[in-house]
């Protein structure tokens, strides 16, 4: 019975501790920007220091964050890490406000997720075409589908309209956070600066978003299309 009871309590803290280190896993996810204590990390060439953008749970105990970096070249570049629960912490406190990379950090994070979204579309919008493209040679030699080729043919016009547009925004992706990395290193920077400089980008970026937004609804309704003749 005593076995009994001390295996229960032993079962019931680890899973206690499993669901509140979910838990904490996922407001780490949540947040912005995140701050990893570990003396491993060479702040010197990160310009953003030890704050990163978090980006998913590896398991409850990992999370995998991300480091935009800037190479020789100028290039954007990113830095993908897993660091346990126990090194991340989410900074809320003044010292970490007023740091200009925090601020920095905070401001680019959005881009930066959506500019890794962005990346993974334009990969399937790639493998889309290839489908559809090789869907079409084989309905031109076909007696019974040919007669269907020219929504097959629209189909590809889409996908190319979408697959430039994508490219196009994620030009601005690029364009926006690299600009806000230079801003670090220039010296007397000042961050607050950071949207007053970023504002035609933001204007462009918003209406390339919508255009992308609007093809994807277009190529999608044609999508169903075919899947339909299908």
């Amino acid at each position: 019975m005593e076995l009994f009871l001390f295996v229960l309590i032993v079962a019931t803290i680890l899973v206690c501790l499993l669901y509140f280190g979910y838990q904490r896993a996922e407001k780490i996810l949540k947040s912005k920007v995140i701050f990893i204590h570990s003396n491993q990390i060479n702040q010197n060439n990160l310009l953003l220091g030890k704050y990163s953008i978090p980006l998913q749970i590896h398991n409850s105990s990992q999370v995998e964050v991300i480091f935009p970096q800037l190479n020789e070249s100028g290039d954007l570049i990113y830095t993908s890490q897993y660091y346990y629960l126990s090194k991340i912490s989410i900074p809320t406190s003044d010292k970490h406000k007023h740091k200009m990379e925090f601020q920095v950090a905070k401001y680019l994070s959005k881009y930066i997720k959506e500019h890794l979204q962005t990346e993974k579309e334009i990969e399937n919008l790639v493998l889309q075409y290839q489908q559809v493209h090789d869907l079409s040679k084989l309905i031109l030699k076909s007696d019974m589908y040919s007669n269907q080729i020219n929504i097959y043919e629209k189909a590809i016009e889409e996908i190319e309209k979408l697959l430039d547009k994508a490219k196009e925004l994620e030009k601005m992706y690029i364009q926006i956070i690299r600009e806000g990395l230079i801003g670090v290193k220039i010296a007397n920077y000042n961050p607050n600066n950071i949207k007053n400089n970023q504002m035609v980008h933001q204007m462009k970026y918003k209406q390339v978003k919508d255009e992308y937004q609007y093809m994807k609804d277009t190529a999608h309704a044609y999508g169903e299309l075919i899947s339909q003749r299908k």
